[in-house]
């Protein structure tokens, strides 16, 4: 049932998820299921508050499942809660260091709270622990919101990543590709 009611969210029906909460909830051993699925439901319904309750009481049952973490830090995000986010984000943090996803939460939470230079250099440990191009087009974005960005710094940062993670083969692949798309295009029909 529970696997049911998060289709359902992930369908865009999440009403008719929180109308399974209660079924779920009577289920032996599903409560944290039930918390899981209301709080998700909730965020998809803007209830940022009612969310934030829920997923509460999820990580009372289960204190490190990371999806309720992230989804009370938005939720409370959402609020204007920042410092109580932060504060929830932190803490998994120190005790994860090497959760790519929570530093880069943690990194948009200390930038919205208006310490860009904190939050630029967290999701900057992001994209060292779990290098992705969407994580570090994300730090070029993060590095706008700081008081000391030059069109320099971003280009120095688009080099060190591409010397970094790219490297020279993906050129020299293109380039022979390229080289093969010159070559004349021959047609036939059967």
């Amino acid at each position: 049932l529970s696997n049911y009611a998060r289709l359902l969210c992930d369908l865009g029906q999440p009403n008719l998820a929180l109308e399974l909460v209660p079924k779920i909830g009577e289920s032996p051993g599903h409560i944290l299921d039930a918390w899981r699925v209301q709080g998700r439901a909730c965020l998809l319904l803007m209830d940022y508050a009612g969310a934030e309750r829920a997923y509460r009481q999820a990580l009372q049952l289960d204190p490190t499942h990371f999806q309720s973490i992230h989804n009370l830090t938005t939720a409370l995000y959402q609020q204007g809660k920042l410092t109580e986010s932060e504060v929830v984000i932190r803490t998994h943090v120190t005790s994860n260091p090497k959760d790519a996803e929570a530093w880069s939460l943690w990194g948009w939470t200390l930038i919205a709270s208006a310490r860009a230079n904190e939050g630029a250099a967290a999701i900057g440990r992001s994209v060292e622990l779990a290098p992705n191009s969407a994580k570090h087009s994300n730090f070029l974005v993060a590095l706008q919101y700081t008081g000391d960005v030059t069109p320099d710094n971003v280009l120095r940062e688009h080099q060190r990543w591409y010397s970094t993670y790219v490297g020279t083969s993906s050129i020299t692949t293109a380039r022979r590709n390229h080289r093969k798309a010159e070559a004349p295009v021959r047609l036939g029909f059967i």
